[in-house]
Formats: structure tokens, C-alpha cells, sequence
């Protein structure tokens, strides 16, 4: 695949029945697999998807549907994982109705909207301030004019 399309993000979903088989596929070709936080704390799932068991070449989301609670979602920030995905359903701690799609079902999916009154300013700083927590900011190269400004203030 890399050869045909370049360098593309992939997200292998490897979910369900964790072989070696699937493990030796990611370990291949480096794409990272996911991490899926729900199925972490179901007794009938392995606890491979504990985060204490995450890899960093992976992606942690908290699930796929659910009123996840601000608590959830900051052990999805202290997973080691390089990628870190928070729907904003569970920023709002919205439930069912919120649910983007249903598994099987052909009618009723992609419905939800984020309407404008369900984000503000204290949602946006308490993202923020988790992201920051966690060391979860993306990296910023500082441009010649803000080296300088900081060589100055050195002084």
C-alpha cells in the first residue's frame, strides 16, 4: 500500500479477537492499531485494552458511543499512545442521542449535529487545559521572530 499511495495515515482497526497474527501485521507495517477504552473494563473482553497494556505506535479513543465521563477521558490522555482521539460527544458528556451511527442499521446514522450553544469558552479552555496536562499539545517550530524575541528576554 505504501508503495501505491505514498506516505498516508493509516489506522489499522484491530479490534475484536487479538491474534499474534494481528500483532505481527501492525509490528509490519508500522500502522498504529487502536486502543478503544470501552472495551477496556468489559469482563468479557481480555485487558489488552487497559491503558496500562497500550503501545505508543497506537491510537487510544474512549469508545464508540456512550456518555463517557471527564474521568474516562483523561485516562484516554494518560495512555501512552502517540494519538489520543476524544469525540466531542464525550466532551459534552452526551448519551444515545448523540450517537453518530448504530452498526447494521441503514437508517438514522450521521443525524447528530453539534449545535453552536453546546461549545464555549470554559469548554474550550478545560480541553485545552487536559491537552496541555498530558503533554498532548502539538509541537510549534518557533519562527525566526519568536527565537529572537526569546534570545532578548534571556538577556
Amino acid at each position: 500500500m505504501k508503495k501505491e499511495l505514498g506516505e498516508v495515515a493509516i489506522i489499522a482497526e484491530d479490534l475484536g479477537n487479538i491474534t499474534p497474527a494481528t500483532e505481527k501485521l501492525l509490528e509490519g507495517t508500522g500502522y498504529p492499531g487502536m486502543k478503544v477504552l470501552q472495551f477496556a473494563f468489559d469482563p468479557s473482553e481480555s485487558s489488552y485494552y487497559l491503558s496500562y497494556n497500550h503501545v505508543k505506535n497506537a491510537v487510544v479513543y474512549t469508545g464508540d458511543y456512550g456518555a463517557f465521563t471527564w474521568d474516562f477521558i483523561r485516562e484516554a490522555f494518560r495512555s501512552v499512545c502517540d494519538l489520543c482521539i476524544i469525540p466531542i460527544q464525550d466532551y459534552l458528556v452526551k448519551g444515545e442521542e448523540a450517537r453518530l451511527n448504530t452498526p447494521g442499521t441503514a437508517q438514522g446514522n450521521w443525524q447528530w449535529r453539534v449545535l453552536p450553544d453546546f461549545l464555549s469558552k470554559e469548554l474550550a479552555h478545560s480541553i485545552y487545559d487536559l491537552t496541555k496536562t498530558y503533554g498532548r499539545l502539538p509541537k510549534v517550530d518557533k519562527t525566526d521572530k519568536d527565537k529572537k524575541e526569546e534570545k532578548k528576554t534571556q538577556k
